[in-house]
């Protein structure tokens, strides 16, 4: 353990060996050298790479195929070297780092829940406790383990002096570190302390241990030259306590980074080791690179393949590395190699740099096997293939393998210059089902970089490395193995309006998909007894060939069927579609639906479901024109109207009947139904106002037609024949003033009745009569003229001559009756209604009525009311008769009922309350009134004569 309390000692020997490893770095070749040494990745790129999008960034997404996996950016990634780790015990967690820094406090992971859908920053890794840190974490890579933590190595720095320091811990969580005494551990503890480049961590199940999870970090050492690659490894334990940290290789330099890798089998628990050598043209390009493998089979405590402890060639290639720049603005510092196990066989697949034949560089791959079971000698002498499309310059590859044993492998290819001079790059995934012999190649986003050659010959802005993982995933959809990737990429191509780098992440189904264009498939409108057709596009978005062998129904309508024309079975390529015809024909009305089977050999839905849906489609009825007959003229007719009914639909239409609701209304010569309608066409039908009786009329025209949304349509219909009720006006009451009766003198009243014609139209009147109780009778009529006589609009029966005369015998407080008016009402079947106008009247003798007043409020009580009878009208005091006295006259209340007036009075003479009649002449009344203590008198003249009742004698005090 005493490694682990060292760090701050050994950095401070870091710093010191940092300068002379400057100096040696740049000195190409060196006393007794020829070949310039090993590359370090460190330090990266830093440069923030963005400018403005422009249209060409857009425009060159398009590629030579489809793009069939739609990549998800990641955003605020940073880009450069990402790396990708998918949770065995929960497949939609996924996390991706990208970029560099971050540790000025917890350093940021992006992770999704959903599969890649989505993605979240969450600031998951801290700073190594008790480390001094400059910078970081620089290389990152992570990976889960059984256990479901999330396994991260993050290369820290101190000043010049680089470190390993590797964390753990769950899902999004933040990480924590295996410490001693509060300090974090060395993952390169059996390395020179700060001299530590480029981790690249993996996880494994323990070879010893069923279900323990081992933690392997292979790494590259460059306090030596040749460059030892070591991989330390932690056994059982979260966070991970490193206990064996061993050589596995030897990289001899040449200007080359050692592009150290790891590879695990799940199988045994075995690891491997890869790295590059270079062997010729190591001082200038193009270099040749020995790629290197060796494994461990006891959890990292020892190294050897094929009996050497430093590993074995297994294959060899010509490659243009770290300069030239990879499309001129990427150096491979993280050298062009890659390896992965097949989970199921054991063999090994090494992908590696080559030749393109055109001085640049293509990828290859190559199958290790073994004469039988682990640990026994490997197998080299399997044929080589290339994976990159031919003469393409490739770079960045990484390969996964499916337990199905289909091969994936992630590239970049450098595509040429757009027309405003920046690098055009594109992600490819390969994927071979034969063990690599033959690839499917496919584009997964084509990009322009975001800057140019910058004439540093350390520019990446790619990075050195990105990451494709294979995973076994159970559960439908994506039911046997899926490839998860994730790479360096401008959001531009998408239509992001920034130019930068972001990580990219892509998923893809390791077997046949099937994929339905759309789904459900709608037809839509076909009219009844036609064919309809609509195209299903199938495509295969897995990462083998489709075989489609039935589309049959599995149930709803017949009228739905596949068109006749494929043959069965139809082999559909990852890069590939076919499309399928299906048909409508209906034979009735509303909507179809029917739903397909279609058969393959997709392992997780071999039988997809397919909905095709149409809609039988017809005329579709709207009705225009006028029901509102308005007012015949008189009792007369009015003009037709005309509905008509249209068809604004797509299809004919069938008018099945029309027919009105009510005898009213009547239609006229009606065609012969059905009456077929063709689109954007119209039948005519007339409606005449046929009225029964008099007064308002409505009801319906019913239309009735085959338009299944609409097949009853109802057109209101309205007209007015005018009653007499509605054109004649009577007054509401007749009231006469008090009147004497014909006793000494004929005292006759009269008033006028107004019995007007207010409508349009004339209305005969046929009797005019009085209803009366009086005996005897009291009232008569004057003017009337011969009956039956006809208004007219706007006149007066007699011309305004009619009136009541009041003629009363008989003193009575009330007089009442009405006046009884008939009329034609309804001109069609002569009907009459008669009108009552009431009328009131008083009859009286010759007389007053007295009301006292004081402030200009009747009074409740006078003390006294005396009527004298008065021989002039200036007579002196004295020459007058008392003719009564009332002595405590209290007020009195005559409520009527209208017309009969109401009033009030103190006194009366010659009305129903004192009957006595006053002869012609003049009176004088005195009126003593006591207010309060006080007394008041006042005396008020009366003159009357022969017809004379004077009801409104206001004394006012």
């Amino acid at each position: 353990m005493f490694r682990r309390n060292l760090f701050v000692v050994v950095v401070l020997i870091g710093l010191i060996l940092s300068a002379a490893f400057t100096s040696w770095t740049q000195d190409t070749v060196g006393a007794g050298r020829t070949t310039p040494p090993a590359a370090n990745s460190w330090p990266p790129d830093l440069t923030n790479y963005t400018r403005p999008a422009t249209a060409h960034d857009v425009l060159s997404k398009g590629a030579s195929t489809p793009v069939l996996f739609q990549p998800v950016e990641i955003p605020n990634s940073g880009g450069g070297e990402p790396d990708i780790a998918i949770n065995p015990l929960n497949l939609n967690q996924i996390e991706v780092h990208a970029g560099f820094g971050g540790w000025t406090g917890n350093a940021p992971n992006f992770v999704s829940s959903d599969g890649g859908l989505t993605w979240t920053q969450v600031l998951q890794i801290p700073t190594p406790p008790n480390i001094p840190i400059t910078f970081g974490p620089a290389d990152t890579t992570q990976d889960f383990g059984l256990d479901g933590n999330l396994y991260s190595a993050n290369l820290g720095v101190n000043v010049a002096a680089t470190d390993i320091f590797t964390s753990s811990g769950p899902f999004s969580l933040p990480l924590s570190y295996f410490t001693i005494a509060g300090t974090a551990q060395l993952t390169d503890f059996g390395g020179t302390a700060g001299f530590a480049d480029q981790p690249w961590l993996l996880t494994n199940v323990d070879p010893f241990t069923p279900g323990q999870t081992n933690t392997y970090v292979g790494y590259d050492d460059f306090n030596f030259f040749p460059v030892p690659t070591r991989v330390s490894a932690a056994r059982g334990t979260q966070p991970p306590d490193f206990v064996a940290d061993v050589q596995a290789g030897l990289s001899t330099g040449g200007g080359i980074n050692p592009g150290h890798r790891l590879a695990n089998d799940p199988r045994t628990g075995a690891m491997y080791s890869l790295h590059q050598n270079c062997t010729a043209g190591c001082g200038g390009s193009p270099k040749t690179i020995d790629y290197v493998l060796n494994r461990s089979l006891d959890a990292g405590a020892t190294w050897t393949l094929n009996g050497s402890g430093t590993g074995v060639v297994v294959a060899t290639g010509v490659t243009v590395q770290p300069q030239p720049k990879f499309g001129t603005v990427n150096a491979l510092l993280g050298g062009i190699d890659h390896a992965a196990v097949n989970p199921t066989t054991g063999a090994v697949f090494v992908v590696f740099g080559g030749s393109n034949g055109a001085g640049g560089n293509a990828i290859f791959i190559k199958k290790i096997t073994f004469n039988n079971a682990s640990p026994t000698v490997a197998i080299l002498t399997a044929t080589v293939h290339q994976v990159s499309l031919p003469g393409a310059q490739a770079a960045l590859p990484s390969v996964a393998v499916a337990p199905n044993g289909t091969i994936g492998v992630l590239y970049t290819s450098f595509d040429g210059f757009s027309v405003d001079a920046f690098p055009i790059f594109t992600a490819h995934f390969a994927s071979s089902s034969d063990d690599g012999v033959t690839f499917n190649d496919q584009p997964i986003l084509t990009f322009l970089s975001p800057a140019k050659d910058n004439a540093d010959p350390r520019q990446r802005v790619l990075g050195d490395y990105q990451q494709l993982k294979a995973v076994n995933d159970p559960q439908p959809p994506n039911a046997g193995a899926t490839f998860y990737g994730t790479f360096t990429g401008n959001g531009a191509a998408l239509g992001d309006p920034i130019a930068n780098n972001n990580a990219f992440f892509f998923k893809v189904v390791a077997a046949p998909q099937i994929n339905l264009n759309p789904n459900p498939l709608v037809i839509g409108n076909v009219c009844k007894g036609s064919t309809g057709s609509a195209e299903l596009d199938v495509s295969d978005t897995g990462a083998d060939d489709l075989l489609i062998s039935s589309i049959t129904r599995a149930s709803g309508s017949t009228d739905i069927s596949l068109a006749t024309g494929p043959t069965f079975p139809v082999n559909i390529s990852p890069d590939g579609s076919f499309s399928f015809n299906f048909n409508c024909t209906p034979t009735t009305f509303l909507n179809k639906s029917a739903t397909f089977t279609i058969a393959s050999n997709d392992p997780a839905t071999p039988a997809k479901p397919l909905t095709v849906t149409c809609t039988t489609a017809s005329g579709v009825v709207v009705t225009t024109g006028s029901g509102d007959f308005g007012t015949p003229v008189c009792g007369g007719t009015t003009p037709a109207q005309t509905i008509k009914v249209n068809n604004v639909g797509g299809c004919n239409l069938s008018l099945v009947n029309a027919f009105t609701t009510c005898s009213d209304f009547t239609l006229v010569n009606p065609p012969a139904f059905p009456v077929p309608i063709s689109p954007d066409s119209g039948i005519d039908l007339t409606v005449k106002f046929t009225p029964t009786s008099a007064g308002p009329k409505s009801c319906f025209l019913h239309v009735v037609t085959d338009d299944p949304n609409n097949l009853n349509v109802l057109v209101p219909l309205t007209g007015t024949t005018q009653l007499g009720s509605a054109s004649i006006t009577v007054p509401p009451g007749i009231t006469f003033p008090p009147t004497v009766i014909q006793q000494n003198a004929a005292c006759p009243a009269q008033i006028g009745i107004p019995i007007t014609n207010n409508g349009s139209c004339p209305v005969a009147v046929t009797a005019v009569g009085i209803t009366q109780t009086s005996s005897p009778l009291d009232y008569s009529l004057t003017g009337l003229p011969g009956l039956p006589s006809t208004i007219v609009a706007g006149g007066q029966l007699g011309s305004g001559g009619l009136d009541l005369v009041f003629e009363p015998f008989t003193v009575a407080r009330e007089s009442t009756g009405t006046v009884d008016v008939t009329f034609v009402n309804d001109p069609i079947l002569l009907t009459t209604t008669t009108d009552h106008i009431p009328f009131c009247g008083e009859a009286t003798h010759r007389g007053l009525r007295v009301l006292v007043t004081s402030g200009g409020a009747e009074v409740s009580a006078v003390k006294e009311i005396e009527l004298q009878s008065a021989f002039g009208p200036e007579q002196p005091q004295g020459n007058f008769f008392v003719k009564r006295t009332i002595k405590h006259a209290a007020l009195q209340t005559v409520s009527g009922v209208f017309p009969c007036p109401s009033f009030d009075f103190h006194a009366e003479f010659g009305g129903e309350s004192e009957p006595l009649q006053l002869k012609d002449g003049t009176y004088r009344l005195k009126v003593v009134l006591k207010v309060g203590k006080k007394t008041k008198t006042k005396i008020v003249r009366v003159k009357m004569d022969t017809c004379t009742f004077t009801p409104n004698v206001v004394v006012a005090f």
